[in-house]
């Protein structure tokens, strides 16, 4: 199954964009930047196109490595570049929802709102992390004893396991 985060806009409504590698970002690169209307990348990946198009055959090798880079930063950074594009233009991220494709992350998402048990980006993680015993957790520090030395009370130092002593939050 594929991660997706769920954008949503007043006036434009719900987008899906997957986590991680974008397949027509790396085939694609200048189209898919088009359809997506990424307006400033793909004026950047154009101009690169452009001034590789006109190097001379000498330079066939190096024209070939830059368009193979353009194509793995696309392929690596190109549905994050698409989410943050959709953030600078009034979306905002509700949830993050596992499904095989995009119309089946909506049609999850919506489920699950109509349901009113939708949650932000990185709850679910949060809460598996605090039931696992990870998360915040307080930490003693070091204590002076009666005889001026410092010392850790407690069995591992944490406070709160054995109820002992004031401590701070440690992140």
């Amino acid at each position: 199954m594929k991660t997706f985060e769920i954008h949503e806009h007043p006036d434009l409504g719900l987008k899906a964009v997957k986590d991680g590698w974008s397949w027509p970002g790396f085939f694609f690169g200048l189209f898919w930047l088009l359809y997506k209307t990424m307006w400033l990348a793909a004026t950047v990946v154009g101009g690169v196109g452009i001034v590789v198009f006109f190097l001379p055959p000498e330079y066939a090798m190096a024209s070939n490595v830059v368009g193979l880079m353009v194509s793995l930063v696309l392929g690596i950074n190109g549905n994050g570049m698409y989410a943050n594009v959709l953030a600078s233009r009034g979306f905002q991220c509700h949830d993050v929802v596992e499904a095989s494709n995009p119309g089946q992350a909506l049609a999850s998402y919506c489920q699950r709102r109509d349901q009113g048990i939708t949650q932000p980006p990185g709850a679910s993680q949060m809460a598996e992390n605090l039931q696992q015993g990870e998360g915040l957790q307080l930490d003693q520090g070091p204590r002076a004893s009666s005889n001026g030395n410092p010392q850790q009370e407690g069995t591992d130092g944490r406070t709160g396991r054995d109820g002992s002593g004031p401590g701070k939050l440690e992140a």
